[in-house]
């Protein structure tokens, strides 16, 4: 995933997985706990956050499809943060 989307891994997408899978900064190994929550209980916490995040549109979801199937979701960072500059 940090590859995909050109991010730091750890100082941003661990700490986005520990609060999605677990609620807290850190704890137990990330993946280890999502063993242990099983995929349904796991999948669950992402659509929560996502939710809590305020959602995504179907067209950003198509985005963030293509860019994952192109293995290249960069822009998509750069395509937000330019967004949220801008306001």
């Amino acid at each position: 995933m940090a590859e995909i989307f050109q991010a730091n891994h750890k100082k941003i997408l661990m700490p986005i997985l520990f609060g999605t899978i677990m609620g807290k900064k850190n704890g137990p190994p990330c993946f280890a706990s999502a063993e242990i929550l099983g995929k349904e209980r796991t999948r669950a916490r992402f659509l929560q956050a996502l939710e809590f995040l305020g959602g995504i549109s179907k067209s950003k979801m198509e985005e963030l499809k293509k860019g994952w199937t192109a293995k290249n979701c960069q822009g998509l960072i750069k395509k937000s943060q330019g967004d949220s500059s801008s306001s």
